[in-house]
């Protein structure tokens, strides 16, 4: 099963806001939608999470600590309050694609705040 742990925020009406000075983002397992190197769905959530990561480090000042390894991705870092609207815009569309691949592909994925 796959899942997303969001730390550190919350999440109203698909806009994520973040709650807390510290913010970690983990992924964890694999879909299972087909097998390995074929799974469309796994690539898609594969995508979405590097895309963010990259985002965050280009477009904002934060300094994240990312760790990745098979079926585990981890991003974490202080929330900066003068860039927080930006900080939130790139994580709420990095849920907002989860939401779209649970919605058609995989109902089971399990997106968690904590």
């Amino acid at each position: 099963m796959l899942r997303v742990i969001f730390s550190g925020l919350t999440v109203f009406s698909n806009r994520v806001t973040i709650k807390n000075s510290e913010v970690v983002i983990i992924v964890e397992g694999h879909a299972d939608f087909d097998q390995k190197g074929e799974d469309l769905v796994c690539a898609a959530v594969s995508v979405l999470s590097q895309t963010m990561i990259l985002s965050l480090e280009k477009l904002t000042d934060v300094k994240q600590e990312v760790t990745k390894d098979n079926g585990f991705l981890k991003t974490e870092f202080k929330n900066q309050p003068n860039q927080q609207k930006e900080l939130e815009i790139i994580i709420s569309n990095f849920y907002i694609g989860l939401l779209e691949i649970k919605k058609e592909y995989l109902p089971k994925m399990a997106l968690v705040f904590v």
